[in-house]
């Protein structure tokens, strides 16, 4: 019976616990180590332009990915995350250096 209970216990408690998201809290410069990291895999998705760091509303960073047109946002080799950061799909059309 003791070890019933112990059980229950135990099962109430991780029940109780908040469900891990893999966002976590992150400073600027911990985004920017993590975005160099993935930054040539990305550009090589077709239909990347760009890749930069945002903010969600909560002040949240984020990886921001910059796509030319919206087919490539809904590209599934567009990750959701990297390394625990969110990631934001952003359409902003074809990026050329000013003066050409």
């Amino acid at each position: 019976m003791l070890l019933f209970l112990l059980f229950a216990a135990g099962i109430a408690v991780s029940c109780a616990r908040p469900r891990e998201t893999g966002v976590r809290n992150v400073t600027f410069e911990q985004v920017q180590t993590i975005m160099d990291r993935h930054v040539a895999d990305l550009m090589k998705v077709p239909g990347v332009v760009g890749v930069s760091i945002g903010a969600l509303e909560d002040k949240t960073w984020t990886i921001q990915i910059l796509v030319k047109d919206s087919e490539a946002a809904g590209n599934p080799k567009l990750p959701k995350e990297i390394e625990g950061v969110p990631v934001v799909v952003e359409v902003t059309g074809e990026i050329r250096p000013l003066g050409s």
